[in-house]
Formats: C-alpha cells, structure tokens, sequence
C-alpha cells in the first residue's frame, strides 16, 4: 500500500479524506473502544505482540502515538467499516455472525478475543481486506 508512509520519521500517513472520521460518531468511537491491557495500542490499533511487536509506551506517560508507525489507519479502517451498513454487512456476512447495528455492539466485537484468540478487530479487517480481494 504506497499511500500509507511512516509516521515516525515525520512523514504523512493514511487519514480518511471523506469526512467520516470526524465529528461526534468518529470521537465517542475512538473513546469508547478499549482493548484488554497490554495488548493492542490505543492510538492506532497495532498489537504489542508477534508479528507487529508494537512498542509499549513507559508506564504513566501520556502516549502521543510516537511509537505508531501508522497512527490511526487500523482504527480508522475500523470505523468507515463500521460507518458504511453494506461493508460492515458484506465483512459480517463473511465472518458468519450477525451484523452489528449499534457502535456499542461494534465495539465489544472488535475489542473481544474470538475463538482461536484473535481479537474480533483482526477478524474485522481481515474479512474486509477478503471482501476487496475477491471483487472482480
């Protein structure tokens, strides 16, 4: 993906130009959604463990994304899912469970380990990234 560039040496990355992530959906989103501790960054949704093996921040700091590659794009990926009825429909359809028709119920299903311990989150994307893949 050539449009998405490192944030950390300074330079642009990914943000949604269409204006749906802005205003009050967009931000009660990025406050409500919380992941278990310890295991995926708040900023940009990258997991601190194997394969992305993301950075912890230091305990008591208040972590500006310094250590993102690429902040936002997971978690804004996430939210245009969630924001367009027949994507999210198509990604549900794919993963075999119901459509969410709420953010709340959005959130607890992306921020919940699934079976086989991956976080619905990835299972999200993945069935996204699937659905794009596969369209002729």
């Amino acid at each position: 993906m050539s449009h998405l560039l490192a944030q950390r040496q300074g330079r642009r990355t990914y943000h949604c130009h269409t204006g749906v992530c802005s205003g009050g959906g967009w931000k009660s989103f990025k406050l409500q959604t919380r992941f278990p501790s310890g295991t995926v960054c708040y900023l940009c949704f990258a997991p601190y463990g194997a394969p992305f093996n993301h950075e912890v921040p230091p305990a008591g700091s208040r972590y500006k994304g310094e250590l993102c590659d690429f902040p936002h794009v997971l978690k804004e990926l996430a939210y245009i899912i969630y924001q367009h009825q027949d994507v999210r429909n198509t990604v549900f359809a794919r993963l075999a469970h119901p459509a969410p028709v709420t953010t709340a119920s959005y959130w607890r299903f992306i921020s919940r380990r699934r079976p086989g311990g991956l976080l619905g989150l990835y299972e999200v994307i993945a069935a996204y990234l699937d659905s794009r893949e596969n369209v002729a």
